[in-house]
């Protein structure tokens, strides 16, 4: 064992912090329950009455502070025993402040001052670049809605457009059956016609003959009577 751990060990000021300790361990063991009592008698006051109570926020404030200030005693953050057992010879402790770093040097300064506008610039630019984008999927998105709503309106019209070109050709098929069934028509009585006309220009050169038998016959008969 060294020197210094034997004047550590013999240290008188380490030893009487002991029974304190214990004793602030039992102050808190009864001040954590009394915070709890008092929350819930500030809580059904504002309860009923809809404002905070001033003395609660108060009494709050205060045991923080002993809170705080029995903390850092305990853990050897400060010297100065906390209420009740205040030491009041010993000076306040404030909370230890992190060391000032150096002033740093002008070009340091500069350097520094130098890259924090490029940062700066880097940062604009990018949001300049995805306002752009933002903006160019906004516009696409205008564009094809216009455009389904232009698709929208325009199939009526096609649909239209398309039910009268097939109407128009339905009757044009249909004129042209009729046309058909007409020269068909036509044909038919021009062949009966000239198959009637053929029929009796048949009958007559049949007929002929025998009329020309009767009058040979008629002259003959008239002959022989006047002789």
């Amino acid at each position: 064992m060294n020197d210094r751990t034997r004047e550590a060990l013999s240290n008188t000021d380490t030893w009487a912090r002991l029974p304190v300790m214990l004793l602030f361990y039992l102050l808190l063991a009864i001040a954590t329950p009394l915070l709890m009592v008092v929350s819930l008698a500030g809580w059904v006051m504002r309860l009923f009455t809809g404002e905070r109570t001033e003395g609660v926020t108060e009494f709050g404030d205060t045991l923080a502070a002993w809170f705080s200030q029995t903390a850092r005693y305990l853990t050897g953050g400060a010297e100065r025993r906390p209420f009740p057992f205040e030491d009041l010879d010993c000076p306040s402790d404030h909370p230890a402040r992190m060391p000032s770093a150096a002033a740093p040097a002008p070009g340091a300064r500069a350097a520094s001052s130098a890259s924090e506008s490029k940062v700066r610039s880097s940062r604009a630019a990018s949001d300049e670049s995805s306002a752009g984008k933002a903006g160019g999927e906004r516009s696409s998105e205008k564009q094809s809605a216009a455009a389904g709503s232009a698709s929208k309106k325009a199939s009526p019209k096609t649909k239209a457009s398309k039910k009268t070109a097939g109407k128009k050709t339905a009757g044009k098929k249909t004129a042209g059956k009729k046309k058909t069934a007409k020269k068909k028509t036509a044909k038919k009585k021009t062949a009966r016609k000239t198959s009637s006309r053929k029929k009796a220009a048949s009958k007559k050169t049949s007929a002929r003959p025998g009329e020309g038998a009767d009058g040979d016959s008629g002259q003959a008969g008239g002959g022989e009577s006047g002789s």
